[in-house]
């Protein structure tokens, strides 16, 4: 039996961003925490981006702590330079962390069907190749999920298994992965 587990905190950011002289003129992104000194530096090398209707999107999936514990509460500048110089400022406020809540799991059970253990509504499977390429989704709830129905239609070998579940009463989300180090037969 194979257990996913939580092995990082992150958070999620993204900002709509525009500028005059066109979407290839913004530079970078800055996250700042000015009282403990802390930053991170994105560019359209780092940052993810994406467009919904005539918004465009950039920001991460991933700002952590480098000791992966939790972000510290306070308020954190959001810095957006375009290659001029010229810059906008936002800022946001992250509270305190919530007290512990019961964190989804998935395993991988040793007959292949897969068991997800989550108290929420929200939770889908993603089967990703050796590329990080989401080559299924499906929404799933809690229980065991014959792995006939999570690899039916897929013909190549999947590398990893996500479990992606949203507390949307605080809208935290949580993602958990297992590598897939062992062969699944494709249905």
């Amino acid at each position: 039996m194979k257990r996913g587990t939580v092995s990082a905190r992150y958070l999620s950011l993204f900002i709509d961003v525009s500028d005059k002289d066109g979407p290839k003129d913004i530079d970078s992104l800055y996250i700042i925490q000015d009282k403990l000194e802390l930053f991170w530096k994105y560019n359209d090398t780092s940052w993810s981006e994406k467009t919904v209707g005539k918004e465009r999107w950039i920001g991460s999936n991933k700002i952590q702590m480098p000791d992966n514990t939790d972000l510290p509460s306070g308020t954190y500048r959001i810095v957006v330079i375009d290659s001029g110089g010229d810059r906008d400022t936002r800022e946001i406020f992250i509270p305190e962390s919530a007290p512990s809540r019961k964190l989804p799991g998935l395993t991988l059970l040793e007959n292949g069907s897969f068991l997800v253990d989550s108290v929420y509504k929200e939770n889908y499977i993603f089967l990703k190749n050796a590329g990080g390429q989401v080559v299924k989704s499906m929404k799933v709830v809690s229980g065991a999920i014959p792995a006939e129905l999570v690899l039916k239609g897929i013909k190549e070998k999947i590398h990893t298994f996500e479990l992606y579940t949203v507390d949307t009463a605080t809208n935290d989300g949580y993602v958990i992965s297992i590598d897939n180090n062992v062969v699944l037969k494709s249905f």
